[in-house]
């Protein structure tokens, strides 16, 4: 039993969104001198359905889409109940105050109205509740620019929250600072707090070390791997702009790029520039499209920052929805063997050398080094491993040309024995020449067109001394007979005589023409009135006409025989083809099946399914299983043609296994691997305007200046660095949304879960001090502070 005693406080959210920080929020707990507090989320409003349905799918709580500014105070009532949440939090949209937004466009009424909504939110909290039923801390949180483009709305909700006896307190900070996060997250807080329910104040979280994005990013699966779900797609990006990004430094952005003018050069000077496509147009495209736009004499800071590359081991900027200059793509360094194969177990034995004092892997039956046989670093010198060392001496041993040769045995090869000699005679001698004396001079001897022929033998291969000759006629003489054999390849007008037959005419070796330009070609085609035509090739005989001569032809293109037959398919298969068949019962057991429960007829000695008169087939209602065990069912004869299932376990490996006899496949979900480029190539492409095919895997492109990926940034990468896990329930991080665009809208709008926990953590151990007693503390570094110096009650 425990001795830890549980309290509850719950919390409720307005402009809810898909619920980022709820969910960090919602995972909060603090304990102390025997007490544990944790929160119960008691639901959320948001405008948008897609948004409510997201935070109720990652929370578990209820929602409600209605716009909280047309919304009346008894409505909220309605929602949240007769008490208000303990912790009422909100984030009114941002984007009026936001410095990404110009002071023009956040100057129109559209914008103006949202800046507005934190002041609607605030008077209908105070009417929708009295007393003590108001909510005990109200949490309101915006960009920090909140404060100097909305100054009159910040003044009026603190003016709101002082008179209805809140303590009230304004802070900007860094979330990634306070939650350890791998982004930048700068914030105002703007928090009331009931000073009677909640007398002691929020402590500020204690700042941590911001962390590298790959620190986050690196447990991921590649992007487009289906394991990681819909939202690990890498996002389609034009081909010219997957090329720019290589070009970029980590860190950097468009304006890091050579200046233009300088491009090429830049490339040449480091052999990146691809040979064949220097043209005059795409010299132009690489200097305008590939090059800074910083002008020179501007400031870099006068351009806007566009196409920026995260460095992998530095914190991210704060992670914002689509558009605009934010997080962009990310330098990714791992591995090219993962990129390349995949991860996680997936082709990891090819080309790998084990490390000599490290446990061997899995011994398998491949023999090649590129399917994972096993290499290891051996330490061994090469004397050790056979040259001079016993017990293999002699292996790799050279005998000298004037020593005696060791013991000759059954299996002496150069590599367990002296098998090879230092042979000096002249290289003349030993190659294939003229020059060898007696020693098989004729092998690929080739005799000149002038010269006598030597003797003639019966072999007939050029490396065992068949004869060969350096042929000095030209080539047309030798293809048309232009020595004597006038008629070789000749055609015969159709109206000239023909010349003499001889007895062996051949188009290309005759001495006589013996192909004629025929010019009937009607006549010569099928299906047309040439009396002379060949009629019977590919005849059919109708079904109610007499036949033809009878001939010996065996082929219907010879003109052997064909009918239309008209008789029934299933009536051929029987045999039942004669006038009157239909009516006659034929054999009674032609293509039977026997029921299993019933006696079988007399067991004939020629009994098959399709010839005989009893039936040979039975059907058979015992289980898959037993099947198996008779070797007759789905995995028959040892499983051959088998495919095993992922995540079940192989049967047993022999040593002949091959697809015809087990089960020697497997249903692979992983994804084909990702073709991995040089910026060089990567070029070549752009020059033949390139773009990657539908459907396929874009290629990865290597920078010339880090060797890492510079990829788009998934929308999965940028929910993970939010603080949100990849699995959920035991299923890939989903959104319900549609649209990729909306999901990373509702991923930047949200609160880092990671810094919604922190501020919960404090908040929920200031109300369990304050429900436990503790009415003194001192002010040191707190959120809220009570107004005077020294102790506060």
């Amino acid at each position: 039993m425990s001795c830890i005693q549980e309290h509850e406080f719950t919390v409720g959210y307005l402009f809810c969104g898909a619920g980022v920080g709820a969910y960090g929020a919602d995972c909060a707990q603090v304990e102390m001198d025997g007490h544990r507090a944790t929160v119960r989320n008691v639901g959320g409003i948001d405008f948008e359905q897609e948004r409510c349905d997201t935070f109720t799918k990652l929370t578990g709580a209820k929602s409600l889409c209605a716009d909280i500014g047309r919304m009346r105070p008894r409505e909220l009532r309605a929602f949240f109940g007769e008490r208000a949440p303990y912790f009422m939090k909100w984030s009114p949209p941002c984007k009026g105050a936001s410095r990404l937004t110009s002071k023009e466009r956040a100057a129109t009424k559209k914008y103006q109205d949202m800046n507005r909504l934190a002041v609607k939110a605030a008077r209908k909290v105070l009417a929708a509740w009295q007393g003590d039923e108001r909510p005990v801390m109200v949490v309101i949180e915006n960009v920090p620019a909140y404060r100097h483009r909305c100054p009159e709305n910040l003044a009026e909700v603190l003016r709101l929250g002082r008179r209805a006896g809140y303590e009230v307190s304004v802070v900007e900070h860094d979330l990634g600072e306070e939650a350890g996060l791998a982004q930048r997250r700068q914030r105002l807080t703007i928090c009331w707090r009931d000073a009677k329910r909640c007398p002691v104040p929020v402590a500020m979280p204690s700042k941590k070390r911001l962390r590298g994005v790959g620190e986050v990013l690196g447990p991921l699966p590649f992007p487009d791997d289906p394991r990681a779900g819909k939202h690990h797609r890498l996002p389609k990006i034009e081909w010219l702009n997957a090329v720019r990004l290589a070009l970029v430094p980590p860190g950097g952005d468009w304006r890091d790029l050579p200046p233009r003018g300088g491009v090429v050069a830049w490339l040449e000077a480091r052999g990146l520039w691809p040979a064949g496509v220097d043209t005059g147009p795409f010299r132009d495209l690489v200097e305008e499209q590939l090059g800074t736009p910083v002008r020179q004499g501007q400031r870099r800071r006068e351009v806007h920052r566009r196409h920026p590359v995260q460095g992998w081991a530095e914190p991210a900027p704060t992670v914002a929805g689509p558009g605009g200059a934010g997080l962009c793509a990310v330098e990714d360094p791992r591995g090219l063997e993962s990129l390349a194969y995949g991860k996680d177990g997936r082709f990891t034995n090819q080309y790998r050398v084990g490390d000599w004092d490290s446990a061997a892997t899995c011994v398998t039956g491949v023999t090649s080094m590129t399917a994972g046989m096993p290499s290891a670093a051996d330490p061994r010198s090469l004397d050790a491993l056979g040259l001079g060392h016993a017990p293999r001496r002699g292996a790799e041993g050279v005998t000298a040309w004037d020593a005696p040769a060791p013991t000759v045995r059954g299996v002496a090869r150069h590599d367990n024995g002296g098998a090879a000699v230092a042979d000096p005679r002249a290289l003349e001698g030993v190659a294939l020449t003229h020059a060898r004396g007696e020693r098989f001079a004729d092998q690929y001897r080739v005799q000149d067109w002038l010269a006598p022929g030597k003797t003639v033998t019966g072999a007939t291969d050029v490396q065992a001394g068949a004869p060969v000759v350096a042929d000095a006629r030209p080539l047309d003489a030798l293809a048309l007979r232009a020595d004597g054999r006038a008629g070789t390849c000749g055609v015969i007008a159709w109206e000239k005589p023909a010349p003499t037959v001889i007895g062996m005419p051949y188009v290309s070796g005759g001495s006589s023409p013996v192909s004629v330009a025929d010019p009937r070609l009607d006549g010569i085609a099928m299906g047309t009135d040439n009396p002379l035509r060949h009629r019977n090739k590919y005849a059919v005989t109708g079904w109610g006409s007499p036949s033809g001569t009878v001939t010996a032809a065996s082929r219907p293109g010879s003109g052997a025989p064909s009918v239309a037959d008209q008789r029934v398919l299933e009536l051929v298969g029987l045999g039942q083809t004669a006038t009157g068949a239909g009516t006659y019962a034929g054999r009674p057991g032609l293509f039977g099946v026997l029921n299993e429960r019933d006696p079988a007829p007399t067991v004939s000695g020629s009994a098959t399914v399709s010839s005989s008169n009893t039936p040979a087939a039975l059907a058979d209602s015992r289980a898959a299983v037993a099947l198996d065990a008779l070797g007759v069912g789905p995995t028959c004869r040892n499983g051959f043609y088998g495919v095993l299932e992922w995540d079940s376990p192989a049967r047993t490996v022999t040593g002949s296994l091959q697809v015809d006899n087990g089960s020697a496949a497997i249903a692979d979900p992983r994804p084909a691997p990702r073709l991995v480029i040089s910026i060089h190539l990567a070029l070549a492409l752009l020059a033949e305007g390139w773009e990657p095919p539908k459907g396929a895997l874009a290629p990865a492109i290597l920078s010339p200046l880090s060797g890492c990926w510079h990829r788009p940034l998934t929308t999965l990468d940028l929910a993970v660095l939010q603080g949100l896990p990849p699995v959920v329930d035991g299923q890939p991080l989903e959104f319900v949304s549609s649209s990729d665009a909306r999901v990373r809208s509702m991923v930047g709008d949200g609160i880092p879960a990671g810094g919604a926990l922190v501020w919960q953590e404090e908040q929920l151990l200031a109300a369990l001090k304050s429900k436990l007693g503790h009415g003194w503390s001192l002010v040191s570094d707190f959120w809220f502070r009570p107004g005077f110096e020294g102790y506060a009650a």
